[in-house]
């Protein structure tokens, strides 16, 4: 079977309309990724039967991440292809931003009923990048302040840290630029690096509120599953160094440590073992 039949097969032919609309698909990206495809169709499949998508967004959202407990922690994946920024799409592999990004943009699709798998490159290309429209490498949300602030003006999210008691707080945002040699787009596209500096540029203009690592839990009893969790670091040039989302009470993430996805320790535990946190951003989905 080729890949193009097997992705009729799976979706019909309406998933191959991204072909032509994203323009970018390789083949390190999902039309070869047959597991990633049958991930989704299983998730789907499920979802579909039992009505999930008359759950709420949070509950919905806790409910798919689930799915993804034991999946293998796999960084750098988005950048497969230094020469050209490309769509990926990877369920197999995950890292604390693909599994948030991938948990949120089904439910998204479920939510809205959605089932076909162009649906879902649709959902990931407008979360994650800059007012859902792929120019370059540099379109992409790279910084989570960034995310946050693109996420909230698209509907997608809504910052509720402010009303949790946060404080106000600003990042001094460099890494990128300051460590291009760390990014193979910046060193292949070395023009890139004055547009990620610009970026900095703007994002140390903003105004963040975080949660401080002390009040957490204080304010862990107001926070509901499926809300996104943004660690916010003291690291140099950063801004948050790590996401997950929250289940009963704790972090449901990708590991970098445990190398897998996990339901981990309580938030405020889990904080208090990372000396660089200097507390969270909380992010809730907003109903569609």
């Amino acid at each position: 079977m080729t890949r193009r039949d097997f992705i009729i097969s799976l979706f019909g032919t309406a998933a191959l309309l991204s072909l032509d609309k994203i323009k970018l698909l390789s083949k390190s990206q999902i039309v070869e990724d047959t597991n990633t495809a049958k991930i989704f169709s299983k998730i789907i499949s499920r979802a579909s039967k039992q009505k999930w998508y008359s759950m709420d967004i949070n509950d919905l959202i806790s409910r798919i991440a689930v799915e993804f407990v034991g999946t293998s922690y796999v960084g750098g994946t988005l950048d497969r292809n230094p020469e050209k920024e490309e769509v990926v799409i990877n369920l197999e592999e995950l890292d604390c931003v693909t599994f948030m990004e991938n948990s949120l943009c089904i439910a998204r699709c479920i939510k809205k009923q959605h089932f076909r798998f162009n649906d879902l490159i649709d959902e990931i290309l407008y979360t994650r990048y800059r007012d859902g429209k792929l120019n370059d490498y540099t379109s992409r949300l790279h910084y989570t302040t960034d995310w946050i602030d693109n996420n909230i003006k698209k509907g997608v999210i809504d910052d509720i840290t402010e009303s949790l008691g946060g404080i106000k707080h600003k990042f001094e945002l460099n890494f990128m630029s300051s460590h291009s040699n760390f990014y193979p787009a910046l060193n292949s596209h070395k023009e890139y690096i004055s547009k990620i500096k610009e970026i900095e540029n703007k994002l140390n203009k903003k105004t963040v509120f975080i949660i401080k690592k002390a009040d957490i839990k204080s304010i862990s009893k107001k926070l509901k599953d499926g809300d996104i969790i943004a660690i916010a670091t003291s690291a140099e040039g950063l801004d948050y160094s790590h996401v997950g989302l929250m289940f009963n009470g704790k972090l449901l993430h990708a590991s970098s440590n445990k190398k897998k996805v996990v339901i981990d320790k309580p938030l405020y535990n889990y904080l208090s073992g990372n000396k660089k946190a200097i507390g969270i951003t909380v992010l809730r989905p907003k109903i569609i």
